[in-house]
């Protein structure tokens, strides 16, 4: 079993991607993502990773949610009948179950 709630580090990295784009800033996500021991270094990779992304038109926002479906399906904690038509926000809620009661990190599947 996979310890690292990876599709909350996407989630991350594209709310910090959108606030660059309309320059906000990004110091208050960071800091959700160090104090749900998100390492800032993975964090910055995955930045990276879907700026690129965005560069070439892919739509970050759904890549998010796709992340959350495939591995909630792989992983077994998202129900089949809710995972076509779940939101961001509902599939985290149920990464966020699956990996505190794994002891992952990051703890959370949402920015608190």
């Amino acid at each position: 079993m996979t310890t690292v709630n990876r599709p909350y580090m996407f989630e991350l990295a594209a709310l910090i991607v959108r606030a660059e784009e309309r320059h906000e800033e990004v110091a208050s996500l960071r800091q959700a993502a160090a104090r749900n021991a998100v390492d800032a270094t993975e964090l910055d990779r995955t930045v990276e990773l879907l700026r690129r992304f965005h560069t070439t038109g892919t739509d970050i926002d759904e890549w998010v949610r796709q992340e959350y479906f495939v591995d909630g399906w792989i992983h077994g904690y998202l129900p089949h009948e809710l995972a076509p038509t779940a939101s961001v926000w509902q599939m985290a809620q149920y990464a966020a179950a699956y990996y505190s009661d794994a002891g992952a990190h990051p703890s959370s599947g949402a920015v608190q």
